[in-house]
């Protein structure tokens, strides 16, 4: 009895105040909202993670005179590895405040965060989700490609065979102009170049080119890939009339 009167006092003394239903149930949604936004951007990490690493060129380590696994060091998406870490962590932080979070392990809710993130970021990695960012962000974010880091390190070495850039100018398919990846341009040259896949020799087109530098800004090319895998190849007449027609107006995409 004197128990209760004692807390009764307290409870009069702070002037604590029962809280509405509304307002518990407020925090509990927003906690899940908070939640499942978390896991969506770690999924939507996770996708461009697997596009980063399908899309990568591992064969051209013997370039670089590096091994396969510095290559693989190099390579790694580390900005979106740390992104996918920081949202499964806050994914926890609010799943902690649910009304069963504190019978998890903190463990388990963390390792259960990244297994729904990697789930999730499959599936959009399945539907070219994770492509449809990178690109968007490659357009429209200036310092998103010197984030990711490895493709400018890795192509921007025409001394040792790699270059890329965006064309410019097309004579023909063996000869043609690129801005590269340092803003400077290129001649590119070559003998019957292999273009490899689908790669589209257009104005415009952002490629990867192996091969050799003949000159300060004259390169030798033996194959040339589309910047991303998929790119498409419209035939070369209609390239070329698009290139005259730009020459003759004075401008160049």
């Amino acid at each position: 009895m004197n128990n209760a009167k004692e807390i009764f006092n307290k409870i009069k003394e702070k002037k604590i105040e029962p809280k509405s239903k509304w307002k518990f149930l407020l925090k509990n949604y927003l906690i899940w909202v908070f939640f499942s936004l978390a896991i969506l951007v770690g999924s939507i990490a996770f996708s461009v993670i697997i596009f980063l690493l399908t899309d990568n060129d591992w064969d051209v380590y013997k370039y670089l005179d590096k091994n396969f696994i510095s290559y693989i060091l190099l390579s790694l998406p580390y900005i979106w590895i740390i992104i996918l870490i920081i949202f499964s962590f806050l994914a926890y932080l609010n799943y902690k405040h649910t009304k069963s979070g504190y019978r998890i392990n903190p463990i388990t809710i963390v390792f259960i965060s990244i297994l729904l993130s990697v789930f999730a970021g499959g599936i959009m990695f399945s539907i070219g989700f994770g492509k449809i960012i990178d690109s968007t962000l490659s357009k429209n974010m200036p310092y998103y490609e010197k984030m990711i880091g490895y493709r400018q390190a890795v192509w921007n070495n025409p001394e040792k065979g790699l270059l890329a850039g965006k064309i410019i100018k097309i004579n023909n398919e063996n000869d043609f102009y690129i801005k590269s990846l340092d803003d400077k341009d290129w001649q590119i040259v070559g003998d019957n170049i292999f273009w490899k896949g689908s790669t589209s020799s257009e104005l415009d087109m952002r490629i990867k080119i192996v091969g050799e530098m003949r000159d300060d800004n004259i390169f030798y090319a033996k194959e040339i890939r589309s910047w991303t895998k998929g790119g498409r190849r419209r035939g070369m007449k209609e390239n070329i009339s698009n290139s005259v027609i730009n020459c003759e107006t004075g401008h160049f995409n």
